[in-house]
């Protein structure tokens, strides 16, 4: 008896502990928030917590979630909408089967979660997803657009820049651009035909052409405060230019034009204008003026050998040698104002210069210099031999007069390309730019005794053997090079 009574307390103390855990269950099974249905094997609830039963309230379709289910028998997760007036509940419905140990299904667990509002957010999602997907082919036709625009306007700027390009490089004259710091940012073909583009690109105008620093347009670049269309001439590596300026904002255009030749022509007419008043000049008083003067010169001569003038003799030598200087002045005159071309025949040039190397020498021992030849082989040449004995002896005579004692005179004679050389070379300190710019000009001369006709004359016969004579000099000495087309 004790043994069963002690039986039943425990028993009934068990009994407690589970009502207790049940009761704790079932407060837990209500808190979940989320639907929970039990269901036994026929379908029948038999249990619902607090979230499902509102649900059941509030939508008022209790069993349609059930009719679903048996419907969707070998589903364990279905989507559920549920419509209750002007809104639809959409639920997600779990269903899992419940049973024991060694037994069939006692029933099934059901579990209702209200998804609305995530299935809200998702449908949200999903049109911003493809509104964005509508935005982005709509900007993805625009980038095409844009690409394929872009692609034909830069083929259009090539096509102008090519052209651009094309009309620069054609410009017969030289042309760059400078930067505001007077840099070359852009030479054309014409101007890489005299320096190599790597040579300029970078460099300053001044560091090409030096002689621009000593233009007056130099310090009004350099200030700003020109803005306007501006020529200048310059002389620069041999050359003279003719530059153009067209400033802008972001630096400077030039076209830039050799006129060496331009220049060169007018001083050749000036030159010419010039002879050509001397000839009228000669030509006009030569006749009057000479007669006179052998009328002079030979009563000076019988004078001078008359026993009561012996005396004089002196004097009468040095009239005599002035009259003949005068006349020898006159000559040159006659000379420069020939307008007829020379008797020219074919002739060794080598054998006109050995024929005048005594005479030389001679002035050169006289005054303390030496005298080097080099004579080359020349083809023949059509020559005038007095003309060419003239321009060699002005040339020579030049050249002893510009050395100081103790140097050298050197006469060449050699071929280069299709032309036959003079060349006569003195070991002076070289002529001046300011003079060498009016070698040639009738009458200029640096010599206090000069007339100034010695290189006018041989400038003529250049002319009249159609040959030119070119000049270098520096502080080693001159060379003067007459240049005979070889026939």
């Amino acid at each position: 008896m004790r043994y069963e009574a002690k039986t039943k307390a425990q028993l009934i103390s068990k009994i407690k502990e589970l009502g207790l855990a049940y009761d704790k269950l079932q407060q837990l099974f209500q808190m979940i928030p989320i639907g929970l249905v039990v269901t036994d094997n026929t379908g029948n609830i038999t249990m619902t917590n607090n979230f499902a039963e509102c649900i059941f309230d509030k939508y008022q379709q209790p069993k349609k979630l059930l009719d679903i289910l048996q419907r969707e028998k070998n589903q364990r997760k279905v989507e559920v909408a549920i419509p209750s007036g002007n809104k639809e509940l959409i639920t997600a419905v779990i269903s899992s089967p419940i049973s024991a140990e060694e037994q069939s299904s006692m029933g099934k667990i059901i579990i209702i979660q209200d998804i609305t509002k995530q299935k809200m957010l998702e449908k949200e999602r999903d049109q911003l997803i493809e509104e964005l997907s509508n935005k982005n082919r709509i900007l993805e036709k625009q980038r095409q657009s844009l690409e394929v625009l872009v692609k034909e306007r830069t083929k259009k700027l090539t096509e102008a820049n090519n052209q651009l390009n094309s009309l620069l490089e054609s410009i017969q004259d030289c042309f760059f651009t400078l930067d505001k710091e007077f840099r070359f940012t852009y030479v054309n073909n014409q101007l890489q035909k005299r320096y190599p583009q790597e040579e300029l690109l970078g460099k300053y105008l001044w560091e090409v052409f030096p002689e621009v620093k000593d233009s007056g347009f130099y310090h009004q670049l350099l200030a700003g405060t020109e803005q306007a269309v501006q020529d200048f001439d310059v002389y620069s590596n041999k050359n003279y230019w003719q530059f153009r300026f067209y400033p802008h904002d972001d630096g400077v255009a030039v076209l830039a034009k050799d006129i060496t030749d331009k220049v060169k022509y007018e001083k050749e007419m000036s030159r010419l204008a010039g002879l050509d008043l001397i000839g009228q000049m000669a030509a006009s008083i030569s006749h009057e003026v000479r007669n006179p003067m052998t009328t002079v010169r030979g009563f000076l001569q019988m004078l001078s050998e008359k026993e009561e003038c012996l005396a004089y003799c002196n004097y009468f030598t040095l009239m005599i040698e002035e009259l003949d200087r005068a006349n020898a002045i006159i000559t040159e005159y006659l000379s420069l104002g020939r307008n007829e071309p020379s008797e020219l025949t074919k002739q060794d040039l080598n054998t006109i210069v050995r024929a005048l190397i005594p005479l030389i020498q001679a002035d050169a021992l006289g005054q303390d210099k030496y005298l080097e030849t080099d004579l080359q082989d020349l083809p023949e040449l059509l020559l005038n031999s007095k003309e060419i004995r003239q321009i060699i002896l002005n040339l020579c005579r030049n050249g002893l007069e510009a050395m100081p004692r103790g140097k050298c005179l050197k006469i060449k004679t050699y071929r280069e390309d299709d032309f036959a050389i003079l060349a006569i070379q003195d070991q002076g300190t070289g002529i001046k730019p300011e003079v060498l710019k009016k070698l040639g000009s009738p009458f200029f001369t640096t010599k206090p005794q000069g007339n100034g006709l010695g290189l006018t004359i041989c400038y003529n016969i250049a002319e009249r053997h159609q040959a030119k004579i070119e000049v270098t000099t520096g502080n080693t000495g001159t060379t003067f090079r007459v240049k005979f087309k070889v026939n």
